[in-house]
């Protein structure tokens, strides 16, 4: 594994088998009833990027790191946190799981060890951990850890390699919609969240992605993806997250 690449390292399914650290994904909607969901999804906007505008999310920024598989992971997790009632979305610090994951070192990895590295040690806010730092000092201060503290219990599901049509099974549940689903693609070496499925005339399905590029990438860091493009190499869907009392 060339850790040194930048951003997405493809995972590696034999070292980190499918299902081994979460649960399968496993309710799968036909496509046939895709279109009655979304218009019903678009109605209660109960998408994650419903969530995500009702809530003022803004982008989030990786800068300089190599840390796309940690943002695109922590990003929905602050999503679900807005859609559990934390008022206001936390803006989560997602080189801080990164950081601790990799030792500090600035370099790439893969989806499933930021979710081992949320669930291990938390993730703080950028108050107390700027959104970008390596610093391994400021990691180790009480605040820091009080804050990773209050954001580390979260659910997890896995999807197969390459299975789109249960990415977009789990963006448009009825009953729990996904708060987005991380998905990771060789062909870019990059890992974003889909927050919300789209349907184009000519284009067919696709999905909506949050990148970590900023607010000045595409319409406030997000685009559709449609086709080949929107195929994932490893895929995880952010079900859920518990708002911890501060004290």
């Amino acid at each position: 594994m060339d850790e040194g690449s930048k951003g997405y390292i493809e995972r590696d399914f034999l070292e980190q088998p499918f299902g081994s650290v979460v649960k399968p994904y496993s309710k799968m909607h036909s496509r046939d009833t895709w279109k009655d969901l979304l218009e019903l999804q678009q109605q209660n906007k109960t998408s994650a990027l419903d969530v995500m505008k009702s809530a003022g999310f803004r982008s989030w920024d990786q800068r300089n790191t190599n840390f796309c598989w940690s943002f695109g992971v922590c990003a929905p997790v602050a999503v679900a946190m807005a859609r559990a009632g934390c008022d206001p979305i936390p803006h989560l610090s997602a080189s801080y799981v990164a950081g601790r994951v990799k030792g500090w070192r600035n370099v790439g990895g893969w989806g499933m060890q930021a979710v081992e590295g949320l669930l291990k040690w938390g993730c703080p806010t950028t108050d107390v951990f700027p959104e970008a730092s390596r610093n391994r000092s400021l990691a180790d201060t009480p605040e820091v850890k009080a804050s990773a503290a209050l954001h580390s219990i979260v659910k997890f599901e896995e999807i197969e390699s390459n299975n789109f049509d249960a990415c977009i099974s789990a963006l448009l549940d009825p009953i729990n919609p996904a708060c987005g689903v991380s998905t990771a693609f060789n062909y870019w070496r990059h890992l974003v969240f889909a927050c919300q499925p789209c349907w184009h005339r000519t284009k067919g399905w696709g999905f909506v992605i949050q990148n970590s590029w900023g607010a000045k990438y595409g319409d406030q860091g997000r685009k559709e993806l449609y086709g080949s493009k929107a195929i994932a190499h490893e895929m995880i869907v952010v079900r859920s997250a518990k708002v911890k009392a501060e004290g």
